[in-house]
C-alpha cells in the first residue's frame, strides 16, 4: 500500500509541554452539558475505537469503505461521510468526529532527539518572550509519549530537521527558542501567550465535516474520559473536534487512539504572533480551499506569510524542502548554496526559486499579503553614497540610503553598522502598510574613522543582515602647469588625494537569479578629501600672494574671490570606466595694484581634448590605471597615479557577491 500519511508542521520551535488535566480544566462556571449525550457519543466512538482496533490485531489496514460501512450502523451518528483524511461523521448536536484511515506511521515523523537549552535565552521554559525575537518549533507526529508532553521534564520531542531548522534560526536569524509550546491541546493555547515571530509545527493534519470540510490538526491530547464542560462547549463550538488515528506507543505498537483535534476557530480564540511573522504548517491539507479558514485565522492574528500543503504530503519532499527553505530565508547559504552567497529573501520568493530548482513544491503554498511578509531577516539589495553638496553651505552632512526587505518599522530596534561601527541619524521611510522601503544614515566625515567605510551590517532586534561594502577609492592627482611670456612666468603644480566612496556590489533582483551589476554611480568627493598647491609668478616689480596653501571642497565666495574645488564624476564599473569632473577656482593677488590673477582653471588646460571632462580605467579588480595627459596649454600636464581601492565586494569583479559575511 502506498506510504501516506498526514503530517503537519508548523513554525514554532518550542518544547512540548504539558498534557491536558480534566481537573485543571474544570471550573465553577462551566456550561452545563447533557450527561446523557456524552455518554451516546462516548459509546459510538468506543464502538468504532473497538472496531479499528481489530485491525490492527490482524495487521491489516482498514479501509475507508469499512469504516464507512461500520459507522453507517451506529444511530448515534447522524450522518456518515468520505473525506481525502478518511470518514467523518456528526452526532445530533452536530459535533463533529473523524477518522483517518489514510496515514500509516512513518520512521521519517517519530522523534529522535530534543531542543537544548542553548537555543534559549532563558532557563524558564515557561517564560514569556513576546518580543519578536522567538520562535517556536513544535512535532506532533506518530509518537504518543506522555514524556513529551511533561510541563516539568526537558524532552520537546524534536525530529532530525527541525533540529535542524531550529540551529539555522538561532545562529543565523538570532531568534530565541520558547519551550511554552507543544503540540498538546494546551501546549496550542499557549501560542497566544508566547506571540512567536517564527512557528514551526510538524504535525498531521485532515480534512472532514460536512460543507465547510472542517481542516484540522490533530493534538497529542487524548481525548478526556470526563470531559470538562467548556471543552465540549468549544466541541460544540467547533473550535476542536474528536479525532481517531493510528499513533505508536512507547513500546513501539501502533494503535488507534482518539485526541482532540484543534480548527481555525480554535485559533481565532488562542492564538497571536508579532507583526509580520511565518507561520509554517508542515503537513498534510494545510493549504489549498480546505484550509483557507485557517490560513486567514493566522494572517488576522498576525502572520506576514503563511505556508502549508495542499493535499497528502509526505517526508520524502516535505522535510528537505523546509531545510532549504529556511536556509534561503535567512540567508545561510549551507544547502544547495548559490555562488556566490545569496542575500536573504523573503519566503514568496524562495518558493519560486525552489519550483524554478525542480524541487517538489508543486503543492506547496506560500500566502504572503505583502512581498516581503514573513521576511526573517534584513536584506541589503544595494545602497547609494550622496556625499556633501559643493555650494554654500559646505557643512552638509554625507547620507547613506539602504534599499531591501525590512519588514516594518513599528516597535523594532533599528541599527547601522560600517566596519562594525554603529551609524548615527538612523531613520526609515515607509509604504502605507508600515513596511520599511528605505533605511537612511549619516556616514562619517573623517577618513581616519573606523567606520568611513567597509562593509555595512542592518541589525533588526539583533537580527543581521548580509553584509555588502562601501568601496573606498584614496585617488591622488597631480597637475602641473608651466607658461612664460614677456616679462612673466608661472609654475604651478596641484596635487589631488580625493576620497570617493560608493557601492559597486553586483545584486540579486530574484531569489536565485543572475548577479545584476551594480549600477552607474554618481560620485562627488568625499569629506577628508586634500588639494594642495604651489604657485610661483614672476613678473616686473611685482609679486603675488600667496604661494602655497590648500583648497577646501567646494566653489565657495570668499570676499568677491572663488575658492576652492569641485570633484565629480561617474563611476561604471561594469564598463570599466570613470568620467572625472575636476574643476577648481582661485585668485592670487598682484601687488602693487591689488590686481586679482586667476590661480586655477578648469581641467581642460590639462586635457588635450579640450573638454572638461576626462575617462578614466577602471580595472577587473577595481584598480583605476595610472595614466599622464598632457594637456592642450603647453607644458602642462596631468597624472594620474593607480588607485587599488579598499573594501570590495570581491578580490575580482567576476567573483564579487552581494554578501560578504564570514561568519554569524
Amino acid at each position: 500500500m502506498r506510504n501516506l500519511f498526514f503530517f503537519f508542521g508548523v513554525v514554532l520551535i518550542c518544547g512540548i509541554i504539558g498534557c491536558l488535566k480534566p481537573t485543571d480544566i474544570a471550573d465553577d462556571n462551566d456550561p452545563v452539558i447533557d450527561p446523557e449525550l456524552i455518554a451516546v457519543k462516548d459509546s459510538a466512538v468506543a464502538l468504532v475505537e473497538n472496531f479499528l482496533a481489530a485491525y490492527v490485531d490482524s495487521s491489516e489496514q482498514a479501509t475507508d469503505t469499512a469504516v464507512y460501512k461500520y459507522m453507517g450502523s451506529i444511530p448515534a451518528f447522524s450522518g456518515v461521510a468520505f473525506s481525502e483524511s478518511g470518514v467523518w461523521a456528526t452526532f445530533s448536536d452536530m459535533t463533529v468526529y473523524m477518522v483517518v484511515t489514510r496515514r500509516k506511521p512513518m520512521p521519517e515523523d517519530l522523534m529522535i532527539g530534543t531542543f537544548p537549552d542553548s537555543l534559549c535565552d532563558t532557563t524558564d521554559r515557561r517564560a514569556n518572550l513576546p518580543d519578536g525575537k522567538t520562535f517556536c518549533i513544535a512535532a506532533g507526529l506518530d509518537m504518543l509519549d506522555p514524556t513529551m508532553m511533561d510541563s516539568n521534564g526537558t524532552s520537546t520531542g524534536a525530529t532530525s530537521h527541525s533540529l535542524e531548522i531550529a540551529y539555522m534560526l538561532n545562529m543565523r536569524g538570532k531568534y530565541s527558542l520558547s519551550k511554552m509550546i507543544d503540540c498538546t491541546y494546551e501546549g496550542f493555547k499557549r501560542i497566544k501567550d508566547v506571540k512567536p515571530a517564527v512557528l514551526y509545527l510538524n504535525v498531521h493534519g485532515a480534512i472532514g465535516g460536512e460543507s465547510d470540510n472542517i481542516y484540522n490538526i490533530p493534538t497529542l491530547t487524548l481525548w478526556p474520559k470526563n470531559i470538562p464542560a467548556d471543552i465540549h462547549q468549544e466541541w460544540i463550538d467547533r473550535k476542536i473536534i474528536r479525532s481517531t488515528a493510528q499513533l505508536v506507543d512507547t513500546k513501539g505498537n501502533i494503535e488507534y487512539f482518539t485526541v482532540i483535534a484543534i480548527t481555525s476557530k480554535f485559533v481565532d480564540q488562542y492564538w497571536s504572533f508579532q507583526k509580520d511573522a511565518l507561520v509554517y504548517i508542515d503537513g498534510c491539507f494545510s493549504a489549498g480551499p480546505s484550509a483557507g479558514a485557517f490560513r486567514d485565522a493566522c494572517v488576522a492574528k498576525g502572520a506576514g506569510c503563511y505556508v502549508g500543503w495542499k493535499g497528502i504530503s509526505n517526508a520524502t519532499n516535505c522535510y528537505p524542502v523546509v531545510k532549504l527553505f529556511f536556509d534561503r530565508l535567512l540567508g545561510y547559504n549551507l544547502h544547495e548554496p548559490n555562488k556566490p552567497a545569496q542575500r536573504p529573501f523573503p519566503p514568496a520568493e524562495v518558493y519560486k526559486e525552489l519550483k524554478n530548482m525542480g524541487k517538489p513544491v508543486g503543492k506547496m503554498d506560500v500566502y504572503s499579503p505583502n512581498p516581503a511578509g514573513g521576511m526573517l531577516v534584513p536584506s541589503i539589495k544595494k545602497m547609494v553614497v550622496t556625499e556633501r553638496t559643493w555650494e554654500e553651505p559646505l557643512d552638509g552632512e554625507t547620507k547613506l540610503s539602504i534599499t531591501g526587505y525590512f519588514g516594518h518599522a513599528s516597535g523594532h530596534d533599528i541599527k547601522v553598522f560600517v566596519n562594525n561601527q554603529p551609524m548615527s541619524g538612523v531613520k526609515t521611510k515607509t509604504a502605507a502598510d508600515g513596511s520599511i522601503e528605505e533605511i537612511e544614515c549619516t556616514l562619517p566625515a573623517d577618513p581616519a574613522d573606523a567606520g568611513y567605510a567597509g562593509n555595512v551590517l542592518v541589525t533588526i532586534d539583533k537580527r543581521y543582515s548580509n553584509k555588502v561594502p562601501i568601496t573606498l577609492w584614496k585617488w591622488k592627482h597631480k597637475q602641473r602647469v608651466t607658461m612664460s611670456g614677456t616679462g612673466l612666468s608661472i609654475d604651478q603644480t596641484v596635487e589631488w588625494e580625493s576620497c570617493i566612496r560608493a557601492d559597486v556590489h553586483p545584486y540579486r533582483e530574484t531569489a536565485g537569479g543572475e548577479l545584476q551589476p551594480p549600477d552607474p554611480v554618481e560620485f562627488r568627493a568625499a569629506k577628508g578629501s586634500k588639494t594642495k598647491f604651489t604657485m610661483k609668478i614672476t613678473m616686473p616689480e611685482a609679486t603675488a600672494t600667496p604661494e602655497n596653501g590648500e583648497l577646501p571642497y567646494g566653489l565657495h565666495n570668499e570676499g568677491t574671490m572663488i575658492r576652492g574645488y569641485v570633484f565629480k564624476g561617474t563611476l561604471d564599473v561594469e564598463s570599466g570606466s570613470l568620467d572625472l569632473d575636476n574643476s577648481y577656482g582661485a585668485y592670487v593677488t598682484i601687488n602693487p595694484g591689488a590686481r586679482q590673477f586667476p590661480l586655477y582653471l578648469d581641467t581642460y588646460i590639462s586635457c588635450a581634448n579640450g573638454g572638461a571632462t576626462r575617462r578614466f580605467t577602471v580595472g577587473e579588480d577595481y584598480k583605476i590605471t595610472k595614466e599622464t595627459i598632457t594637456g592642450a596649454i603647453p607644458n602642462s600636464s596631468l597624472t594620474v597615479e593607480e588607485c587599488m581601492p579598499e573594501f570590495t565586494p570581491g578580490a575580482t569583479k567576476s567573483v564579487a557577491g552581494e554578501d560578504m559575511n564570514s561568519a554569524f
